[in-house]
């Protein structure tokens, strides 16, 4: 499935929302969507983020399942929520439902569903967009 600007804005918006959410002292970059001729829309979420075992698996998991559950919670199908996510859901630790569940109930928090709208809106691209993020709220 080729995925649109609007569900790749979102689902990497709930990235970026999930990692300030989950990790406020770790370094955020931003976000960026470039449409690529043989994939469409692909987004980056960039961080300073690496992987260790002292940091939390749950916070972890539920992390790499936010671009999911962002998108499920702005009324897209399961199979958009899901598309694009096989290195996402690859890179977790857990059990994968455990954390898509975690992920879905911290992207459906109000704060955090007007932080993803608004980081989505602003990564609509018109070619190449790169938005940088000092703060979700």
């Amino acid at each position: 499935m080729i995925l649109s600007a609007s569900t790749t804005a979102v689902h990497g918006a709930g990235h970026t929302v999930a990692y300030r959410r989950l990790f406020p002292e770790k370094l955020m970059y931003g976000v960026a969507i470039v449409f690529d001729d043989e994939q469409g829309w692909v987004g980056w979420s960039s961080n300073g983020y690496e992987y260790d075992h002292a940091t939390a698996e749950a916070e972890f998991d539920a992390y790499g399942c936010a671009g999911y559950a962002a998108v499920l919670i702005a009324g897209y199908s399961e199979d958009e929520a899901a598309a694009g996510c096989g290195n996402d859901f690859s890179r977790v630790h857990g059990d994968l439902a455990v954390a898509k569940v975690k992920a879905i109930d911290l992207m459906r928090r109000p704060e955090n569903v007007k932080a993803v709208n608004r980081i989505a809106d602003a990564a609509i691209p018109g070619g190449w967009r790169w938005v940088g993020l000092f703060s979700v709220d």
